[in-house]
């Protein structure tokens, strides 16, 4: 704890006192004065110390330095004259710690962008898990090539330097992009999509449609924002796109988000959904389009995500490729585009925006 400061810079209004940021003290000013002493929460603090005519005596207050407890300190300020006390005052000194800013508030938006949410109970997994494995595989080799060359040869040309320190360089940028994958997977892409499913501005008796829902992770985040509606997933539970992709492990975790009650899940083609026309109030998908091979067979998906969508439905596509084809067969199937833009740097699968995951949004008129 700070040390205490009085409110009083000096013991009486002749100047004669003293008073230090280190030190509560008592000084009585020959036959009149002002005596000074304080209070720590509800009980008084014994031990002021009357100064003398001749020497000044004072209390200093160790027995309050780092005690993390106290939150105030009254100060008692008695006016007295030879024979009798002319009055008091006192004031209140706050001991607790002012806040302190954020010294890195973009850095901690972009590297803690959950903190804001609930926490998550259920296991959702890890987007294409071969794909960090390997950028981490190739950066472990990379500076192992480049810790060897350091090893067994001097850098005595500029030509070998380069030659050592590429590969450790490119080894680095590897691990770079893998962390980047498994904070996206992981974290970043909750935060995106809590925002996405928050400006839908649900009623909460909507039918909602997830196509390629996988673990659950949007799925399940739109089913707690239906407390009355339902929320559909349907997927064919490949674990090449995301690891332990299953449909048992969708139903543990819609039952440990305290959900399962709203969640229905289906396994099917999204090119051929088993659900009639305008079934749905809204309908989303994450990346989940881009898996079918062939833009004629991604065109067919997404003339049925139309198709059971509502008249004054919307849908909400996340995906990391082939997003205005989307958007033009989308048109193509009467429905207007409301918007289409990059989802920023905590939908990144890479440490570039290359990588970024982009945003298909639409309306069926």
């Amino acid at each position: 704890m700070r040390p205490v400061t009085s409110p009083w810079r000096q013991m009486n209004p002749s100047g004669r006192g003293w008073h230090s940021s280190f030190t509560i003290a008592c000084h009585c000013a020959g036959s009149a004065g002002v005596a000074e002493g304080f209070s720590a929460g509800a009980k008084p603090v014994s031990g002021l110390v009357a100064a003398s005519r001749t020497r000044r005596k004072f209390f200093r207050n160790r027995s309050l330095t780092g005690h993390r407890k106290l939150s105030t300190i009254t100060f008692v300020r008695i006016h007295c004259s030879q024979d009798r006390v002319l009055g008091t005052d006192a004031r209140s000194v706050s001991l607790k710690r002012p806040k302190r800013p954020d010294p890195f508030p973009c850095l901690m938006t972009l590297v803690s962008p959950m903190s804001s949410l609930p926490p998550r109970r259920g296991a959702y997994g890890f987007d294409a898990p071969y794909a960090p494995l390997l950028l981490a595989l190739g950066g472990a080799c990379l500076l192992a090539l480049s810790a060897w060359g350091l090893w067994s040869d001097e850098m005595n040309s500029t030509r070998h330097a380069i030659s050592i320190i590429a590969p450790g360089a490119a080894g680095l940028w590897l691990f770079l992009n893998a962390g980047i994958f498994v904070h996206t997977t992981r974290a970043g892409k909750f935060a995106v999509w809590a925002e996405l499913l928050d400006r839908l501005d649900f009623k909460g008796d909507e039918r909602l449609l997830d196509i390629g829902c996988g673990r659950g992770a949007v799925l399940l985040m739109a089913a707690q924002r239906l407390p009355r509606g339902r929320a559909v997933g349907v997927d064919v539970w490949s674990a090449t796109d995301q690891s332990g992709n299953a449909e048992q492990v969708t139903r543990r975790n819609a039952a440990l988000e305290g959900v399962a009650e709203r969640v229905e899940l289906h396994t099917a083609d999204m090119r051929q959904l088993p659900f009639d026309d305008g079934s749905f109030d809204v309908v989303v998908s994450s990346l989940a389009i881009h898996n079918v091979p062939g833009a004629g067979e991604r065109a067919k998906a997404l003339r049925e995500a139309a198709r059971v969508l509502k008249k004054g439905g919307k849908l909400v596509i996340a995906d990391i490729r082939h997003t205005r084809a989307y958007a033009s067969d989308l048109e193509a199937c009467g429905l207007k585009i409301t918007d289409r833009r990059s989802l920023g740097v905590r939908f990144w699968y890479a440490a570039g925006p290359w990588a970024a995951t982009r945003l298909v949004a639409a309306i069926k008129p």
